[in-house]
């Protein structure tokens, strides 16, 4: 049944049947306390099927018990997917990148002491992509968008797939690197990245995975901000088309997009020149993206630049990028932080005390625990 719901939701693209299929697969497992094939139902349903149409941070403890139950069982293959995909899907929620890199530090041996090395490039790409959003200085870098660093040598390792002819993990690569560009604002490279891939829809090329969910919105971020840049028709056009399958991807029931989509609505709004509109699907996006933290921070820091280059008005526009640096700071992305402050430090710092209080008393989101560690999770928003 778990197979069953995993070709519907990633090959037919019928989440709801998959969805369907999961849950009855997960039952039966339950009911008849199948632990042997707990860990592999797990991979599957959580880390395939389930998250397209629940809130992502609802499949964090399932996956970190399929992990326990495979490994109590010798299943390690299913055990280490679903540790894999933990660190996946927690890094897509916007958990602290400082919580999964003690984590990822933590698992890193048992990949190689349970002799997984299938499975290892996976984690080690997703690990690697926290630790260059951490680094304080990107410029120290001669390319921060190369993942290589102390856990990976990205050209070693694409050498090895070409050998092996490993698409799954080269779109990966191209994935990661994509989100890269957007958070450190390389819009062009990021850009061409989208349209050297325009032919490739990740959906197809990783079904089932959330990588090919979350993709268009980068893609599409990245276009779009070279298209209000350049007004270049080959961004805009591409743009519209990923904006188009994200929003297609709503409509089937992802629930974790809502966010994204109103945050490409925006960048759309701005592009046509409809501010009015542009400005209330900014505000949209920032209630929606509530327990997203990085997605949060980066509507916070696009909503500022609009409202300060746009719309002319400094004072707001510091409130907005205030926040974003706020909210980088907690996610852990040191980068990034030191990227706003120096290019915005001086609009922040005319902020008075008065003016910070509606900085200080924006309402977060319920602060949750996070069930794999009993750490508290991130909130929306940081306190000054």
């Amino acid at each position: 049944y778990a197979i069953i719901g995993m070709v519907l939701n990633g090959i037919l693209f019928d989440v709801h049947g998959g969805r369907h299929y999961a849950e009855f697969a997960l039952a039966l497992v339950h009911k008849f306390e199948f632990r042997r094939y707990h860990a592999a139902t797990a991979t599957i349903c959580y880390g395939i099927v389930l998250h397209w149409t629940r809130p992502i941070r609802s499949v964090l403890r399932p996956l970190m018990l399929g992990y326990e139950s495979g490994l109590q069982v010798g299943d390690t293959e299913n055990a280490l997917w679903c540790l894999y995909f933990h660190l996946c899907f927690s890094f897509h929620a916007g958990r602290p990148l400082e919580s999964l890199d003690a984590d990822a530090r933590v698992h890193m041996n048992q990949f190689i002491d349970l002799k997984r090395g299938e499975i290892l490039p996976f984690f080690k790409i997703i690990w690697q992509s926290c630790r260059h959003l951490m680094i304080a200085d990107t410029t120290a870098r001669e390319d921060p968008l190369l993942l290589t660093g102390d856990i990976m040598d990205e050209q070693l390792l694409l050498e090895t797939l070409e050998e092996t002819s490993n698409e799954k993990l080269q779109s990966l690569i191209s994935h990661m690197k994509q989100i890269l560009a957007v958070f450190f604002g390389k819009h062009d490279r990021g850009s061409q990245f989208a349209l050297s891939r325009k032919n490739e829809v990740l959906q197809r090329k990783l079904p089932g995975l959330i990588a090919g969910s979350v993709d268009p919105f980068y893609r599409g971020f990245s276009l779009f901000c070279m298209a209000r840049r350049t007004r270049s028709r080959c961004y805009i056009r591409e743009a519209r088309r990923q904006r188009k399958l994200l929003k297609k991807f709503v409509e089937k029931g992802n629930v974790n997009n809502l966010h994204l989509v109103a945050m490409l609505d925006a960048e759309a709004a701005a592009f046509n020149g409809d501010y009015k509109n542009a400005k209330k699907c900014w505000e949209s996006a920032l209630l929606l993206s509530r327990g997203f933290l990085h997605h949060t921070a980066l509507a916070f820091e696009r909503y500022g630049e609009f409202l300060y280059h746009e719309m002319g008005d400094p004072l707001e526009a510091a409130f907005r990028i205030d926040q974003a640096v706020k909210a980088y700071r907690e996610w852990g992305c040191v980068a990034k932080v030191n990227i706003l402050v120096a290019k915005y430090g001086s609009i922040i710092s005319t902020l008075s005390s008065d003016d910070l209080w509606f900085s200080t008393s924006f309402p977060s989101i319920l602060t949750e625990k996070d069930d794999t560690s009993g750490r508290s999770a991130a909130n929306l928003l940081v306190s000054p």
